[in-house]
């Protein structure tokens, strides 16, 4: 028999003080792995996550089956050979609503997702995700990935944007 009890993650905040590494995988400033878990108004307000080889997030590296991430924020930079997103690693079969990336900065700010393999400026990679108004600062979040920089819009996940993830207009 296999249960799937509700987790809830909420109201946290990380400081920019903070760093989070992983000497392999999964490095996430609030949770590494997760499924069946709802990550509500969580924030990092500028606290580095590194992991050396796949899955860094600014909240979560990889979040799962039946999982929720809605209202957080993230000011992180994130590093990570594959799967580096602002908010997120890896999503699959979850839900994304609220989430900003790279808001609140001052002008002359800016906060750097490295990834050699994908990367995005909310969430690196997705599968069967839904949501809605996920929104990155196109003019203070910088993509660096496959030796090419990525500054404005059009790199939300993998390279690219959609209807729920996607650049805010206005920058700063």
């Amino acid at each position: 028999t296999t249960y799937n009890i509700k987790s809830e993650i909420s109201n946290i905040i990380i400081d920019s003080s903070c760093s989070f590494t992983a000497n392999t995988n999964y490095a996430g400033a609030i949770v590494a792995i997760t499924n069946y878990t709802d990550i509500i108004n969580c924030h990092n307000m500028g606290a580095t996550v590194i992991a050396t080889t796949s899955y860094a997030g600014g909240i979560v590296a990889q979040a799962g089956a039946g999982s929720t991430i809605s209202g957080c924020t993230s000011k992180a930079n994130v590093t990570s050979n594959w799967y580096a997103g602002g908010i997120a690693g890896l999503v699959s079969y979850a839900t994304m609503t609220n989430n900003l990336v790279g808001m609140g900065l001052e002008e002359d700010e800016t906060i750097t997702i490295n990834c050699s393999n994908g990367g995005g400026a909310i969430v690196s990679n997705i599968n069967n995700v839904s949501g809605s108004d996920n929104f990155y600062n196109g003019m203070a979040v910088i993509l660096n990935s496959k030796n090419t920089t990525y500054q404005g819009q059009g790199y939300a996940y993998w390279r690219s944007d959609n209807d729920f993830l996607k650049s805010a207009t206005g920058g700063y």
